[in-house]
């Protein structure tokens, strides 16, 4: 009778104990085991690269094709640690940190005479910097990281930029010596071009308004409000789809070296936010929204409400004609 009370309390020790251990265990170890869940990030302000200061971006890295110079590489200082590059020219390359988690992408802002942003999505994370695309002066480079809809600052350098400039170069001959033509004799006519004319022409203006009509009802229909024509980014737009159709290439990046952000800013536009498509081979203006709006990216700017303004260009070059269309919130 007695038996089975002292089983009962035997049974009820050896469940408690280990819950009691495991307890303690959690007060007293779990807080350095885990560390703390909040790590101060900020919320980005556009999913593309859109300035967070409203400053213009952007330029990609070019390297210099005729004057070869010493690259200076720095390495990559602890989180939040500031470095001093000091005077730099040619080529900087600046590293970002050794990986990000999947998704995620690195952001080298430059700051100073003139200002850049500049995206990396692949490893290794790097910036290479053409200084003499800079004017001389001091800069900031702050290096940043994007992760699931939040960025956070990796380290920040400081530098110098001092190039020599080079001295205009000096005319051979004196013109006021030139030899005359002869009048008597004939000179032959000039060779018919080749090459396809790359000007839109009057169906670039004739297209701009037929892509922004289209585009408005697109935006309409996903209760953004409509676009207005801006000349500056038509002018930034047109300038790219001339010079992919003249060199004939298919790129954001112009080959200068220049992104979409330093067109818009080249042209004057100034914004808070911005964007750009492009597309190449589409004959009409219905024929190049309908692919952009069955591209999810494409699409994704088309109807992005937070885009006010918008600019188009259109060339043709060897037969294909080229797009660009370019989106802007201005400040």
């Amino acid at each position: 009778m007695h038996s089975q009370p002292r089983n009962w309390t035997r049974n009820a020790i050896l469940v408690l104990a280990p819950l009691t251990l495991i307890a303690l265990l959690a007060v007293f170890v779990g807080p350095s085991l885990f560390g703390s869940s909040d790590d101060g990030n900020t919320k980005l302000a556009s999913a593309n690269f859109d300035n967070p200061d409203g400053t213009s971006p952007a330029p990609t890295s070019a390297e210099p094709t005729a004057e070869v110079t010493p690259e200076t590489t720095a390495s990559t200082p602890a989180a939040g640690a500031l470095e001093d590059l000091g005077q730099v020219k040619g080529t900087v390359t600046i590293k970002g940190p050794g990986s990000v988690t999947a998704g995620g992408l690195v952001v080298f802002v430059v700051d100073g005479k003139k200002r850049s942003v500049v995206k990396d999505e692949k490893a290794p994370y790097a910036l290479h910097l053409d200084t003499k695309a800079l004017p001389n002066g001091k800069y900031t480079v702050n290096v940043l990281t994007t992760e699931t809809g939040t960025s956070a600052a990796v380290s920040t350098y400081t530098m110098t930029v001092s190039n020599t400039k080079k001295p205009a170069a000096k005319p051979t001959t004196d013109p006021s010596k030139s030899p005359k033509p002869d009048p008597s004799k004939s000179t032959p006519a000039s060779k018919p071009s080749t090459t396809s004319p790359v000007s839109g022409g009057s169906k670039a203006a004739q297209y701009q308004a037929k892509v922004l009509a289209i585009t408005n009802q697109e935006r309409a229909d996903a209760g953004c409000k409509a676009l207005k024509l801006d000349s500056k980014l038509t002018k930034a737009a047109q300038s790219h789809s001339e010079d992919m159709a003249k060199n004939n290439y298919f790129d954001h990046n112009s080959q200068d070296g220049r992104s979409p952000f330093d067109r818009m800013s080249d042209a004057g536009y100034k914004f808070s936010a911005a964007a750009e498509n492009i597309a190449m081979g589409q004959q009409t203006p219905a024929a190049v929204m309908d692919a952009w709006m069955n591209s999810p990216g494409h699409k994704a700017n088309i109807l992005n409400c937070d885009y006010t303004e918008m600019g188009l260009g259109y060339a043709v070059g060897n037969g294909s004609p080229y797009w660009t269309q370019d989106f802007g919130k201005p400040l």
